[in-house]
Parts: structure tokens; sequence; C-alpha cells
């Protein structure tokens, strides 16, 4: 259960964050989206990464020590032949794919967006 406290730290970090936003773009009027995208993710991060880990540590999953032997976590390299890979992993590359391609390269808007699509859709 998230405490107050925690509600708290969440909502400093959070109101910190817009500030900091606030202020990088009075600082970069001029910034280019990914510029601008780069610096708000670099600020979400911070809260994200408090979030996440306030939110598992009062998890009841945390507590491990009472948990079956079948039930604990167990670490990838006890694992052979088992990968874990974050939900955002697909996010972040298809971000980057997007940020190295040139979307005024002579495209059309509509061929740009089939573009995309054909990125996110799933293998057939």
């Amino acid at each position: 259960m998230v405490s107050g406290e925690m509600e708290a730290r969440w909502r400093a970090l959070a109101e910190e964050a817009v500030a900091g936003m606030k202020e990088w773009r009075q600082q970069h009027p001029k910034a280019t989206l990914v510029q601008i995208e780069r610096a708000l993710d670099e600020r979400l991060m911070k809260v994200r990464a408090r979030m996440l880990e306030d939110a598992a540590q009062v998890s009841a999953a945390a507590d491990i020590a009472g948990a079956k032997k079948g039930e604990r976590p167990v670490c990838v390299s006890d694992r052979p032949n088992t990968t874990l890979a974050s939900p955002q992993a697909g996010v972040r590359e298809a971000k980057a794919a997007n940020a190295k391609r040139t979307w005024s390269g002579g495209r059309s808007r509509q061929s740009n967006a089939t573009a995309s699509r054909r990125n996110f859709e799933a293998p057939k």
C-alpha cells in the first residue's frame, strides 16, 4: 500500500520534473521535438524509477522469505536458455529507428505512417 510519505515524495519529484522542464524550455526555445522528448524523458525517468522502486518495496511479492522455493524469484544466470526483456525494449528500439529515419526524405506523410505501422506490426 502506498503511504503518505511515498506519495509526498512522488509529488515532490513530479513537481521537480515539471519545474525542470519549464526551466529547460526557457533555456532552449528553439529545441526540436527529439531534444524536447529527451529532456522530458530524462526528468520523468527519475520519477518513474522512484515510483517503481517504492511500489516494488511495499509489494507482497517483495517479501520472499516466506515464499516456497518454486515461488521465489530466480536469478537469470541460474536459468539457462531464458531471457528477461523489458516490456519497453520494443518501444525503445522503435524510437531509435524513428529517430534515425528522415521523415522528409521524399516520402509523403501517408507513406511514412504506413512504414511506421509496419515497424509495430507482429511478424506473420
